[in-house]
C-alpha cells in the first residue's frame, strides 16, 4: 500500500500523538501566519482542465491559465 493518499507517516503519528498526550483536544489545524489563501473555484476548474488535457503542460502554461 505504499504510495496510498490515506498513509501517514509514523513520524507524524508521533507528533499527533505528543501533542495530544500534552492536553490538546482539537483536531482542527493550529491558525498559520501570513495571507490565507485564496482562489476561485473556475480557476482551479480551469488549471484541472489543462493538466488532464495536456499532461506535458508547464508551469508557465498554467501561469498564462490563470493570469
Amino acid at each position: 500500500m505504499a504510495g496510498d493518499a490515506h498513509n501517514v507517516s509514523r513520524a507524524l503519528v508521533y507528533k499527533w500523538h505528543k501533542r495530544f498526550r500534552e492536553g490538546r483536544e482539537a483536531i482542527q489545524d493550529d491558525e498559520r501566519s501570513g495571507r490565507p489563501r485564496e482562489i476561485d473555484d473556475n480557476v482551479t476548474q480551469s488549471i484541472r482542465d489543462a493538466i488532464t488535457g495536456d499532461g506535458r503542460v508547464t508551469i508557465l502554461d498554467i501561469a498564462e491559465i490563470v493570469d
